[in-house]
């Protein structure tokens, strides 16, 4: 496997300890990042500057959180998305699982370019494809995308090319999917690439404003970059942290790489040689990416 480019390596920016750091966002409009731990059960926020986040604690495991128009978070619980205000740990439920599976959770899930919000569940054993993947809106409409996913994780869109791209981390598939913006309708989930299995397992994803695709790879330590095109893999983000678990454009031009790690799956002697991991790493790049894409509330 041929590197297209020279690796990068990112830097770690804060040594937060979490558990299970995931689903980092930049919110462009408060120029603030957030990500959430998820065993921890919390949603942290770190406004640009400070040394520190500022952290609200959920009673259940927090897959991932997301903004509305309105500036609201939408917080993906256990089994429930709540709509509530910034910080706040109590919320409006906008959508309910209803699992099938009582031990399954919600894990990685982002709003839409259309207003809808798009989330996945998973089996908490990470061995049976017990999970679904969900869309809903504010209007109450919710749907099944994928009936059978065992680890739901990454998704990104590219507009240009009217594509939505997905990863279910046992396949090694990143997969995609046609998608119209303007109504949010989409195509049948096809296979695009097969991730190499020496660079990791495919965790969390995004896209820059070319298209093309960075993965982090969970047991890799990086996020692999991905040319929109062709699918060749162009060169690695190299982290301290074997268990990178997504990245995140940010920053006042979007051309900062955020990249979330865990501490969870290392034992003592990986956690000796790597001990900023569960920390938050950044990179700046020549890439740029693009604003998240926010919830209609309606």
């Amino acid at each position: 496997m041929q590197n297209h480019q020279p690796d990068l390596e990112a830097e770690l920016f804060l040594d937060s300890h979490c558990a299970l750091a995931e689903g980092p966002l930049w919110d462009e409009r408060k120029q603030q990042l957030l990500w959430v731990d998820i065993l921890q059960k919390t949603v942290h926020c770190l406004d640009e500057g400070a040394s520190q986040s500022q952290q609200t604690v959920y009673p259940e495991t927090v897959g991932t959180v997301a903004l509305s128009d309105n500036g609201n978070w939408l917080v993906a619980l256990r089994q429930q998305v709540i709509l509530c205000p910034p910080h706040s740990p109590l919320g409006k439920i906008l959508f309910n699982a209803k699992e099938v599976y009582p031990a399954n959770r919600f894990n990685d899930g982002k709003s839409t370019p259309d207003g809808a919000f798009l989330v996945g569940t998973m089996d908490m054993d990470e061995k049976a494809p017990n999970g679904r993947l969900y869309w809903f809106n504010a209007a109450g409409y919710a749907k099944t995308i994928l009936p059978a996913v065992t680890i739901s994780n990454g998704m990104a869109w590219d507009l240009p090319r009217k594509r939505l791209y997905y990863i279910d981390t046992p396949t090694q598939q990143v997969q995609v999917a046609s998608y119209d913006p303007a109504s949010g309708d989409m195509g049948e989930f096809r296979p695009f690439f097969t991730v190499p299995t020496e660079l990791g397992y495919p965790d969390g994803m995004t896209v820059d404003s070319d298209g093309n695709l960075y993965i982090a790879m969970w047991s890799g330590g990086r996020v692999a970059v991905f040319n929109a095109d062709t699918a060749e893999y162009q060169y690695s983000i190299n982290v301290a942290a074997p268990n990178t678990t997504c990245p995140v454009f940010g920053g006042k031009d979007l051309d900062e790489l955020y990249i979330t790690t865990a501490k969870v799956g290392l034992n003592e002697d990986q956690y000796q040689k790597y001990p900023a991991s569960g920390g938050i790493f950044r990179v700046k790049l020549a890439a740029k990416g693009l604003p998240a894409y926010r919830f209609a509330e309606g």
